[in-house]
C-alpha cells in the first residue's frame, strides 16, 4: 500500500509543489495529469528524495522520504521521459543495470541474468538483446528502459510522460504492457495526454501550478471539471473493446 500524505516540495524560489495526498494499492495505476510546468515530474522526483520535501510517502512501513537511496532503489524505479544511455551499451547490458540495487556484491549473478531475461521477454524485446541502445527507435528504447526498471523488481514503478515521442501503434502497445506490469505493483505515470492517461488509470490526479486540483477514479470521471481544468471541451466516452470509460478532448 502506498500512502502519500501532505507531500510538499520546494522546487525553487518561485515554485512549490503540493500539498499532495492520495493512496494506491498493488495492481493499481495512478495517472498524474497536467500541462507542462504543472509539477508532474517534480512530484516523481520528490518521491526519489531529490528535492527538499515535507509530509510522508510510505510503502508499507518504509517512508520513501526518509530512507536511504540504496533502500529506496529496492522498492522504487523510475523510467524518465528522456534519457540517453551513455557509451555503447547493448539492450541486455542496459536492462541488467536494473539488478544493481539488489546485488550486494556488485557482481552479476545467475539470478541477475534470469531476472534480466525475464524482463526482456515481458517487454517483448528479447530479439534486441545484442543491439546497441543508441541504434533503437524511440519505442524500442522506451521498452528497454521500462525493462531495466522491471529488472529492478520495484513495488512502485514511476513513468514520466511514457507516451512522449512514440507513434500511435507504440502507444497502444504501451497501454496493454502497463496494464500487465501493474500486476502486484503500483504504477504512477505522468502525462498531458488526457485520453491515454484516463483510459489506463484506476485513479486520476490533476496538477495545476503545483497544486492537486482534481482527484477522480476511472469510473467517476467528470467532463465538466476536466474541461474547466484544461480550458478545453472534454467528453467522457467508452472504449468499445475494453469497456473502460475515459476522457478525451472534443474534436
Amino acid at each position: 500500500m502506498l500512502t502519500i500524505s501532505n507531500l510538499t516540495a520546494i522546487i525553487n524560489s518561485n515554485f512549490t509543489l503540493g500539498p499532495i495526498s492520495f493512496s494506491a494499492r498493488p495492481n493499481q495505476i495512478v495517472t498524474l495529469l497536467g500541462e507542462n510546468g504543472s509539477g508532474k515530474t517534480s512530484f516523481l522526483r520528490s518521491l526519489l528524495g531529490e528535492t527538499p520535501t515535507s509530509g510522508t510517502a510510505n510503502i508499507g512501513n518504509l517512508d520513501l522520504l526518509q530512507t536511504t537511496p540504496a533502500e529506496r532503489a529496492k522498492v522504487v524505479a523510475l523510467v524518465p521521459q528522456i534519457e540517453q544511455v551513455p557509451f555503447h551499451f547493448t539492450v541486455k547490458e542496459t536492462v541488467l543495470m536494473g539488478c544493481l540495487p539488489h546485488n550486494t556484491h556488485r557482481e552479476e549473478s545467475p539470478a541477475d541474468h534470469f531476472r534480466t531475461d525475464e524482463a526482456l521477454e515481458t517487454l517483448q524485446i528479447t530479439h534486441l538483446h545484442c543491439r546497441y541502445v543508441h541504434e533503437l527507435s524511440g519505442g524500442e528504447r522506451q521498452r528497454t528502459l521500462i525493462a531495466r526498471a522491471i529488472a529492478q523488481n520495484p513495488t512502485l514503478l514511476l513513468l514520466d510522460e511514457p507516451t512522449a515521442h512514440v507513434d500511435l501503434k507504440t502507444r497502444k502497445n504501451l497501454l496493454e504492457t502497463l496494464q500487465t506490469l501493474s500486476q502486484n505493483r503500483i504504477i504512477i505515470l505522468t502525462t498531458h495526454d488526457i485520453a491515454f492517461g484516463t483510459q489506463i488509470a484506476d485513479s486520476v490526479i490533476a496538477l495545476k501550478n503545483g497544486e492537486q486540483s482534481l482527484t477522480q477514479t476511472q469510473t467517476t470521471l467528470d467532463a465538466q471539471s476536466l474541461s474547466n481544468l484544461f480550458n478545453v471541451e472534454i467528453e467522457i466516452t467508452t472504449n468499445k473493446l475494453t469497456g473502460r470509460t475515459y476522457a478525451r478532448p472534443v474534436n
